[in-house]
Order: structure tokens, then sequence, then C-alpha cells
């Protein structure tokens, strides 16, 4: 899923199977993939503790290696609005 509030393509987390998971500095501990078994898919994220500063457009994208045609197309855009007082726990 990159984050692409500055203009570039910066990568927030990448799984490929057989392969270490990784995650964007800013989103190491905050950001895991679902369980599979769940009802959301193996391309669905979740993310915790969320912060002002992830407030903005998102474009989550699922690549598949070693495979024709290389499709570009099937990102889908989201935006993460972020509200609130943060809490003091």
């Amino acid at each position: 899923m990159p984050d692409l509030r500055q203009g570039e393509d910066i990568p927030v987390y990448i799984w490929y199977e057989n392969y270490p998971t990784h995650a964007a500095e800013e989103y190491k501990g905050r950001v895991s993939g679902v369980n599979p078994e769940s009802s959301y898919g193996q391309a669905s994220l979740n993310l915790t503790n969320i912060r002002e500063t992830d407030q903005g457009w998102y474009e989550c994208k699922v690549v598949f290696l070693n495979r024709a045609p290389n499709q570009n197309k099937n990102g889908t855009w989201f935006h993460l609005d972020v509200h609130g007082e943060p809490l003091n726990i």
C-alpha cells in the first residue's frame, strides 16, 4: 500500500508469499496483514496507533511477480481522515 501524499511511490507494506514482509520505517509495529482466514482477504491491512500524519491518500495495489501481462491499473485509492484528540493513556 504505497502512500502517495507527497507525490512519491513509497511502499507502506510489502508482502510476497514465502518472503519476509517489509514495513516502511514510520509504520513498523503499526501495520500488518490481516489473518488470511478473515473475510477481508489476503490483501487487507491493519493499521494501529493512527497518527495525524497518517492522514492522506493511499493506493492499494496487488502486483503478481513473474506473471504476464503486467497490468499497472489494478490499484484502489482511498483517503484516510484522522479526527479527534489523541488519547493520553
